[in-house]
This record gives C-alpha cells, structure tokens and sequence, in this order.
C-alpha cells in the first residue's frame, strides 16, 4: 500500500507499528512522514492533517511515543545527511 505524504509527497510504502510489526494501516491510526516529520491520521486511505485540537486531545503517552519518533527521524537525518 503506498501512500504518499500531503506534506512533502514522499512516498510511504510501508508503515510499521511503534513496537516493530509492518502492518496495514487502519482509519484512526496516526502517521509519522519519515521524510519530514509530518503528523496525520489515516482515514479512507489517505493521511489526513491532524489539527492542534486533535493532537492536545492526544494521551500522553502517545505524545511521549510521537516525540521520541520525531527525535530519532531528526537524527538519522542529520548523521548520515539522509534526504527521502
């Protein structure tokens, strides 16, 4: 299933659970773009924005997983000057 970001347009093939399963997504589920960072959720097949209402309704421990994501995506890009 490939899907492309309404952020940057890169082209995300594969989607992978925070604990490590490659799995399909499913509406509801939020997306990281690994390219640039962008934050939506899937519905009808397509990555949606997700408003700043949205993410502030988010648990903790989600904002705590999405910022972690966000820090090691920022990293791989800035040590091996990786452009998606």
């Amino acid at each position: 299933m490939e899907i492309k970001c309404r952020n940057c347009g890169y082209a995300m093939d594969s989607h992978t659970e925070v604990m490590g399963a490659v799995t399909n997504p499913k509406d509801g589920d939020l997306s990281v773009c690994l390219s640039c960072g962008y934050l939506g959720r899937f519905r009808n097949g397509h990555i949606n924005p997700l408003s700043h209402n949205q993410y502030a309704a988010l648990n903790e421990e989600t904002k705590t997983q999405l910022l972690k994501i966000e820090k090691v995506r920022k990293r791989v890009m800035d040590t091996y000057g990786v452009t998606m």
